[in-house]
């Protein structure tokens, strides 16, 4: 039982720290033999400022809806 927690153990062990130095590793964005990279960062800054303008068009909404909502309020109760 022993052993088998020991190899178990160390197998855990070896799989974390492999796929921490995986991650570790240096990423290339701006590689020369990959020259569709510096489109795919394009891409990418583009599809980032998409969302954010779609996050900040349903704060509005949900800004509105709130002022609408509270104006009915005031209406009903004064």
């Amino acid at each position: 039982m022993k052993t088998a927690l020991v190899r178990m153990l160390a197998l855990v062990s070896l799989a974390t720290s492999l796929s921490g130095l995986a991650a570790a590793g240096e990423t290339k964005h701006n590689d020369p033999a990959n020259p569709s990279a510096a489109r795919q960062q394009t891409g990418c800054a583009e599809a980032d400022q998409e969302k954010k303008q779609m996050k900040e068009k349903k704060g509005q909404d949900h800004r509105t809806l709130e002022q609408e909502f509270d104006r009915v309020l005031m209406g009903i109760y004064g």
